[in-house]
């Protein structure tokens, strides 16, 4: 929103073509017909901490990240994605579905 208030975009589409697209970042867009009747609703479940399929994608998606675990600047990719990735929109899957069963716990 703020790139389109500064002119930087002329609408959300245009920075999704130009940036979020090779970000792996969705773009939808919903018809009044459908916002009206709530056609489309997603419902999604944050991870609440690590898990060994989260860590993988999120290292393949993100590979620098990798290194950074490496010389400790993060304690995982889960870390990362906390204070980046998430606002970033870059995603972070689980699959557990509330996340209980995850492998590993790292307190941050």
């Amino acid at each position: 929103a703020e790139a389109i208030k500064r002119g930087k975009f002329k609408s959300g589409f245009q920075h999704w073509e130009n940036r979020g697209k090779d970000q792996g970042r969705t773009y939808v867009c919903l018809t009044d017909e459908q916002k009206r009747h709530g056609l489309l609703t997603t419902r999604i479940a944050y991870p609440e901490r690590p898990c060994p399929e989260g860590e993988e994608n999120y290292i393949h998606n993100v590979p620098e990240v990798a290194d950074e675990i490496y010389y400790e600047i993060y304690d995982s990719a889960f870390h990362h994605w906390q204070l980046y990735g998430r606002a970033q929109g870059t995603a972070y899957i689980c699959n557990a579905i509330d996340n209980a069963n995850a492998a590993s716990t790292s307190s941050y």
